[in-house]
C-alpha cells in the first residue's frame, strides 16, 4: 500500500471512514483503513485528498480500481506464499 498511496491527513480519512459507514479497526494502520476504503468505493472517489490520501506520482495514471486490484492482488501472493511456506508443508520438527 505505502508504494502506491500516502496518508495525507490521518484524521481526515478516519473521518470518511466513520462518515461512510465502513467498517475498519482503528487499532490497526491506517493503511488498512485505506485498503477499506477502496474497496468499498474506489470507484467513487474522485479527489483522494478529500479522503485523506494521495496516490504516488508513478500510478496516477492508473484508477483507484486498478491500483485496489493490484494491491489486492499483491496481498493474496503474499498469504498464499506465507500458507505455502508454513501451512501447506509437512512439519519439519515432526518426528517419524
Amino acid at each position: 500500500m505505502q508504494n502506491k498511496f500516502v496518508v495525507t491527513d490521518p484524521g481526515l480519512l478516519r473521518w470518511q471512514l466513520q462518515t461512510q459507514q465502513i467498517r475498519f479497526n482503528p487499532a490497526h494502520d491506517q493503511y488498512c483503513g485505506l485498503f477499506a476504503l477502496l474497496k468499498a468505493g474506489a470507484s467513487q472517489i474522485q479527489e483522494p485528498e478529500t479522503f485523506g490520501f494521495s496516490v504516488h506520482l508513478a500510478w496516477r495514471d492508473s484508477t483507484l480500481t486498478a491500483l485496489r486490484e493490484l494491491v489486492d492482488q499483491e496481498f493474496w501472493s503474499l498469504s498464499d506464499a506465507h500458507h505455502q511456506r508454513y501451512l501447506a508443508t509437512p512439519d519439519l520438527f515432526e518426528s517419524g
